[in-house]
């Protein structure tokens, strides 16, 4: 976990990280009042390498490349952001301020796992104690 201290309350199902004067707050989806806010996040991400999968007949491995110049991509929204109710969990972090993250799970019942299906970070809170978490 961060630093700092958690506090969890099932009542409202919630989770409220603090780092000194700095507070983060772990909420599960509030639809369709979210909806706005989510859009909001910007999903642009500049990158300087890549990841490429190299396979041979007994062996899968994933090989870092580093990119002559850096890339931006911007990932379109709109269409997921319509689907996260669906997802049996979908937690969105905020600040004081604003909605800074969102976590959206789907479940799998034929070998009981959880798969990360969206994870976005707000660019605000990139590179910070919240980001990183």
């Amino acid at each position: 976990m961060c630093a700092g201290v958690a506090r969890v309350n099932s009542a409202v199902r919630h989770l409220i990280v603090s780092n000194d004067d700095k507070v983060m707050n772990l909420r599960e989806l509030d639809w369709p009042k979210d909806r706005d806010s989510i859009l909001a996040l910007d999903t642009s991400y500049l990158a300087d390498r890549r990841l490429s999968l190299d396979m041979t007949a007994r062996c899968a491995s994933l090989v870092e490349e580093l990119l002559p110049m850096p890339v931006r991509r911007t990932y379109g929204f709109i269409n997921i952001v319509d689907k996260l109710p669906e997802y049996p969990w979908v937690r969105v972090a905020s600040d004081r301020v604003e909605v800074v993250g969102l976590a959206a799970l789907s479940f799998e019942a034929w070998n009981r796992r959880a798969r990360l299906e969206h994870l976005y970070v707000g660019k605000r809170s990139r590179g910070s104690v919240w980001g990183a978490c």
